[in-house]
């Protein structure tokens, strides 16, 4: 598995860049070595002509041989079947606000600066929808998804602050997998394979895509 960052010469400038040497560092540990395929990871991302223009993390990636057994179901009488990892495409907005900082007002995560409280899930939400129009823009058609990072807020403190719910947040340490739930619960649900009686978790692109026309957006 190649786990790259774009411009990583830069990664000491910005809490960005930082942050996705962590990214790529955590990737990489949650990731067997026999997997065959590609991550990339670009921090700084300016979306021109959006509305939203400013992306903290980009990351894609596409696989050809991850398998979660028993992972997913999607009938309640169903048992769990394995799924199979393609494709995927996720703007995450990073946030270092400590644990006092962050609190949650009815299904959406906000954040304090000062006296006043941002709210965090319209943020990510609409940075997701500026990502869609920019890749539409260049011809490109894909499912993204979005989290929002708090690289500050250990998991527990996560739980203890969601009340264990789901608000597509990611603590500070976190697995692919977690990474897999969270776009999963974002709503880019897996598709059956009748065939080999599994899921499919596909953004809707390939390898050749990518090298041919979103890699070059983004450098």
């Amino acid at each position: 598995m190649n786990i790259s960052i774009i411009n990583e010469s830069l990664s000491s400038l910005t809490i960005e860049s930082q942050a996705a040497e962590q990214l790529r560092d955590m990737l990489s540990a949650s990731i067997h070595s026999d997997i065959k395929g590609q991550i990339t990871i670009v921090p700084n991302v300016t979306l021109r002509g959006q509305s939203v223009r400013n992306i903290d993390l980009v990351v894609w990636g596409n696989l050809s041989n991850y398998f979660i057994p028993l992972f997913y179901k999607n009938e309640i009488a169903e048992s769990p079947k394995d799924l199979q990892v393609k494709s995927f495409f996720l703007v995450i907005e990073l946030k270092s606000h400590p644990v006092d900082k962050v609190y949650c007002q009815d299904s959406h995560l906000f954040v304090k600066y000062a006296d006043e409280g941002k709210d965090a899930t319209v943020q990510n939400k609409n940075q997701r929808l500026s990502m869609l129009h920019y890749l539409k823009n260049n011809d490109i058609s894909i499912s993204v998804s979005n989290a929002i990072w708090f690289n500050s807020i250990t998991k527990d403190e996560l739980s203890n602050i969601t009340s264990k719910r789901y608000y597509g947040a990611l603590p500070n340490e976190f697995t692919f997998k977690d990474l897999i739930c969270t776009i999963i619960e974002q709503g880019m649900k897996p598709t059956r394979n009748t065939l080999n009686d599994r899921y499919l978790l596909s953004a809707g692109i390939d390898s050749e895509e990518i090298n041919a026309n979103i890699l070059k957006l983004f450098k």
